[in-house]
């Protein structure tokens, strides 16, 4: 992963990249200041194991493109514990929202995160998904470039000791 790591389009200097060939060095997140779309990122949550919301909102907010915005779908009645975490982040960062749904499945609740999403364009992560610190700045200078009706992005699936094993790679 280090070796084929993706370099963040907007970022300013290029030696970030150099910074992962060493993999026993910490990978280097830098934010960068807002050049394009909003995005909404919606993640629907049902019953989820919080380390691995941790993990997955903790992806959104490590970003280098700053210029997003999460919207946390709760699924029916969260336990009190994800309550708990989720309550400081939206109060801590305006461009969390935790909305709450009935339970009324998958659709329902993507469908509540669509109702009121801000941005141009919308994707979707799962509860248990990682993003990978740059992966929004590789969609907002792919939106900057072509204007797409459609964007589809790779991805990589990770066991819970962080070991990808099974790359799907989408054409240009």
């Amino acid at each position: 992963f280090l070796q084929h790591r993706a370099t963040d389009p907007y970022a300013d200097d290029a030696d970030d990249a150099d910074d992962a060939d060493d993999a026993d060095s910490p990978i280097i997140v830098k934010a960068v200041e807002s050049r394009g779309s909003l995005i909404s990122v919606i993640m629907p949550i049902y019953q989820p194991k919080l380390a691995w919301l941790r993990t997955a909102v903790a992806s959104v907010q490590k970003q280098t493109y700053r210029d997003w915005q999460l919207l946390i779908v709760l699924d029916g009645d969260p336990s009190s514990e994800v309550l708990t975490y989720l309550e400081p982040l939206a109060a801590a960062d305006s461009r969390i929202q935790c909305l709450f749904n009935q339970r009324g499945g998958i659709s329902s609740t993507l469908n509540r995160g669509l109702s009121v999403c801000a941005g141009a364009y919308t994707t979707f992560v799962d509860q248990d998904d990682i993003l990978e610190p740059t992966a929004l700045s590789h969609v907002a200078a792919a939106i900057a470039h072509d204007e797409p009706d459609i964007l589809y992005t790779g991805e990589d699936y990770v066991d819970e000791r962080g070991n990808a094993h099974l790359p799907s790679v989408n054409p240009a």
